[in-house]
């Protein structure tokens, strides 16, 4: 998904809200945040934007073999 700025920006807005969620839920559970939840935080945003990388190539390949449409846009989703 190289140069294709919609796919890109589905990566690039999941990480900042990822972080974001994970912080506000420390605070509702009253967790300070230390190094190892930091970590943590670190650990799992990586794994987050892999996964989100993964998605996107996925449709990007279904996008190749099935012409979109309006009608089917959302079944090759």
């Amino acid at each position: 998904f190289l140069f294709h700025l919609r796919s890109s920006l589905v990566v690039i807005v999941s990480l900042p809200v990822g972080i974001l969620a994970a912080f506000v839920v420390m605070h509702a559970q009253g967790i300070n945040a230390n190094i190892m939840s930091l970590g943590g935080i670190a650990i799992a945003s990586g794994a987050m934007v892999d996964g989100a990388i993964v998605m996107i190539e996925n449709v990007h390949i279904h996008m190749e073999r099935t012409p979109l449409t309006p009608e089917n846009r959302w079944a090759v989703m």
